[in-house]
């Protein structure tokens, strides 16, 4: 059986899915469906935008990644939900 890994991104580097836990040496990995997940910097606007990773197991608006459906932003707690 091959191994498949998982790992955090660089600050900048797309991203495709987001680890929610890992238990015994395996991760449970997210890779569709709506995800709430903190951000750096600026608050992304609803709609469509590129998001990339950013430090910490954030994301980030930025001009390079991919493109996310965002569907509400907290400024407040520095979340945003979005559809991978």
């Amino acid at each position: 059986i091959e191994r498949r890994t998982v790992g955090p991104c660089a600050a900048g580097d797309s991203f495709c899915g987001a680890a929610l836990n890992v238990r015994g040496g395996y991760a449970a990995v997210q890779l569709c469906g709506y995800i709430r997940l903190p951000y750096t910097g600026d608050a992304p606007a609803v709609g469509w935008q590129t998001l990339s990773a950013a430090a910490g197991g954030t994301v980030q608006a930025s001009a390079s990644g991919r493109q996310y459906l965002v569907v509400d932003v907290d400024p407040a707690g520095k979340t945003c939900g979005l559809l991978l």
